[in-house]
């Protein structure tokens, strides 16, 4: 017997009451919407589920906030409900995609781009940098209309001019 041997069963998978049926070494993929009894909670390996269920994303841009929250509210259930690594098959596989996948903490980024996954991840401390600390955001305090300077609070005046 090889203790460190775990084999994960995701997709089709038998009903939870029969996980213990199976050898210590089968482990399942847990789906966040179902509720596991407590003595088959230890068989489950990851927690997976369907990006396309939670958001419409293509992957291009950033998330909405919306978006963000829903995932963040899945990704959040996986670690504190079963303490599971959570992965979203189905999401868009490119680079910015993974990146924010990343940035929701998930434990597993699902790719069929096995090549430039890893490479995204060798360059990625290198094309990467985080400020040491929060930035406010700018708020202009005067706008341009034609050459005339005016103060925010003058801005709204001016737009409906032809």
């Amino acid at each position: 017997k090889n203790k460190n041997l775990q084999l994960t069963i995701t997709g089709n998978q038998p009903a939870p009451s029969d996980f213990l049926e199976y050898p210590s070494y089968i482990w399942f993929d847990a789906n966040p919407e179902t509720d596991y009894p407590t003595e088959v909670q230890g068989r489950l390996a990851i927690m997976s589920a369907n990006f396309k269920k939670y958001s419409k994303w293509n992957g291009k841009g950033v998330l909405t906030k919306e978006e963000f929250s829903r995932l963040d509210s899945v990704t959040a259930k996986a670690g504190i409900t079963s303490s599971k690594k959570m992965r979203f098959w189905n999401a868009p596989d490119i680079p910015n995609a993974w990146y924010q996948l990343m940035k929701l903490k998930v434990g597993f980024i699902n790719t069929d781009r096995i090549v430039e996954a890893a490479t995204f991840m060798n360059h990625l401390p290198k094309y990467s940098y985080r400020l040491p600390q929060k930035q406010h955001t700018y708020t202009p305090s005067s706008c341009i209309y034609g050459r005339m300077e005016k103060s925010i609070e003058r801005c709204s005046e001016y737009k409906n001019i032809p």
